[in-house]
């Protein structure tokens, strides 16, 4: 590439923001490059994303007492969708545990796949050379992110009358960060931007970081009260109810700014730009998130009902809560679940997004047109599952996530098993 060339780049980036003057000599400093926007962007991702982990609705059981026999009956024979809700009430004085697992290994960022170092972006210092004159110097990195969330939840529900449930979730979550930055080349320019050296291909790594935090999630207290029942409707039933999900903050929210700090950035040995001896820099991580930091909510209807084995439902609301970086949300669900056989039903949902507001850019390389972007306001998600029941009220389940869109820190497949017990 020409000294032109470059010239024109790195000038298009310094439009971008990252400054017009080097700082004091030997103080490497990222000076708000794309290497910045790049790793906020992927980290802010991935704080969202631990807000909206899914949890199990439990209630696969529900009950309503006949006074006339004395005894409790099943209300319908469907037992459920797994991470959707139903207007249906597991019963008066009905108690139900469930415990799951959910492991999350994030593929992709934005379309972009994080474990493949398909990120590019440019990572900017000012440094004094071995002569003492000041330059800009820029590393061309690859990024690469090894990012897992195992989460663990215990959850309980009790019905309170017919018509309206309580329960809360408890989640424990260990989130996992490795990441690789590699140097593939490095170029320096003068003050002015204009006078830029040939690029030095290098392809020398810095010191890989992980970070890790294992720790109590939000825990969610959760309340349902089926306001509207039609025991009899076209040879089936319907209800509606209305349901409120309140998130406290009792998961650690992380060190964000160990990702936009520059002083948290490449240690300042960098003197000698002939050598770009980068083997001993690395760039620190902090504490990854395990929870949202605020208190939020989640109000919702729910509609369901059963006809010949199908059971459809259909959930709208918001969730709610003023944080920087995790959105306010319009979120749906809508799906079906059939009885297979008398033990077996399986379900499909489509679960939804709609961010009302988005502050983190997407995740881009430099080279594309649209770096610095906003990221996409809407998450959409497949969730199919089975739940079975072996015997008595236990009941076994396991249901896949699958995204339909690449919005957001996401997961290829995220596999969820569990157990729920009825009494």
């Amino acid at each position: 590439m020409t000294r032109r060339t470059w010239a024109g780049t790195v000038g298009l980036l310094v439009l971008m923001g990252m400054g017009a003057a080097p700082p004091a000599a030997a103080q490497p400093l990222d000076v708000g490059g794309t290497f910045t926007v790049t790793r906020e962007a992927i980290f802010s991702g991935l704080a969202n994303q631990i807000g909206q982990l899914p949890n199990p609705t439990g209630g696969g059981f529900t009950f309503q007492f006949d006074p006339t026999l004395g005894v409790f009956s099943r209300t319908i024979e469907s037992f459920g969708p797994v991470f959707a809700n139903r207007a249906e009430t597991t019963g008066r004085r009905k108690f139900t545990l469930n415990a799951s697992f959910s492991t999350h290994t994030f593929d992709e960022g934005d379309g972009k796949k994080l474990r493949e170092g398909t990120i590019f972006p440019v990572f900017a210092q000012g440094v004094s050379t071995t002569s003492g004159d000041p330059v800009f110097l820029f590393d061309v990195v690859q990024l690469t992110e090894e990012i897992s969330a195992d989460v663990f939840t215990i959850g309980a529900i009790y019905g309170v009358t017919d018509r309206i449930d309580v329960g809360l979730v408890i989640p424990i979550l260990k989130v996992k960060v490795k990441e690789k930055v590699q140097e593939r080349a490095f170029f320096t320019c003068d003050l002015t931007v204009t006078d830029c050296s040939n690029p030095i291909v290098t392809n020398q790594d810095f010191r890989s970081n992980t970070a890790e935090q294992t720790g109590l999630g939000d825990i969610v207290l959760r309340g349902k009260w089926n306001f509207l029942q039609v025991p009899k409707l076209w040879g089936g039933r319907m209800d509606v109810a209305t349901t409120l999900d309140v998130k406290l903050p009792t998961g650690d929210d992380g060190d964000r700014k160990a990702f936009t700090d520059p002083n948290r950035f490449a240690s300042p040995d960098r003197i000698d730009i002939t050598r770009a001896d980068i083997t001993n820099q690395q760039f620190g991580l902090g504490d990854p998130p395990l929870g949202t930091g605020i208190v939020r909510v989640r109000p919702q209807i729910v509609a369901s009902g059963s006809w010949f084995g199908l059971a459809p439902h259909v959930n709208v609301g918001f969730e709610l809560g003023t944080t920087t970086g995790i959105t306010n949300d319009f979120v749906y669900e809508v799906g079906m679940d059939y009885t297979l056989f008398k033990r077996v039903t399986l379900s499909a949902d489509l679960l939804g997004r709609h961010a009302l507001k988005v502050d983190r850019t997407r995740i881009r390389n430099i080279t594309d047109q649209d770096f610095g972007e906003k990221a996409n306001p809407d998450n959409l998600t497949l969730s199919f599952g089975l739940k079975a029941n072996p015997i008595g009220t236990l009941l076994v389940f396991l249901n896949l996530l699958v995204p339909i869109d690449n919005t957001g820190i996401r997961d290829d497949v995220t596999p969820t098993f569990g157990v729920e017990w009825s009494f």
